[in-house]
């Protein structure tokens, strides 16, 4: 698999859209910028032990979006809240 640089900012838009999120997304101004811009190189890991990703950034945020919702509902149900996989509203009328 290619090594992409992905820009910050574009994976909050991934993310946002693979979630159907419907609101706004607004950084905090005043926090300092960090770095814009990250990039996995696994050259060493591939060199060393013969490791290289398989899946893209994209089927990652996929795969760990199904993962999240899939053990959401336990991990509430635990905490003794009622919680319907339609719903996001939990029983204590908290929204998720």
């Amino acid at each position: 698999m290619q090594t992409k640089r992905l820009i910050v900012q574009k994976p909050r838009g991934t993310v946002a859209r693979l979630t159907s999120f419907q609101g706004g997304i607004v950084g905090d101004t005043g926090k300092p910028n960090g770095q814009p811009r990250r990039c996995l190189d696994a050259s060493r890991a591939e060199r060393n032990f013969g490791w290289s990703p398989k899946t893209g950034f994209e089927g990652g945020l996929r795969q760990t979006i199904t993962w999240s919702r899939a053990h959401r509902l336990a991990l509430d149900a635990s905490r003794g809240h009622a919680v319907s996989a339609n719903s996001r509203t939990l029983s204590n009328g908290r929204r998720s």
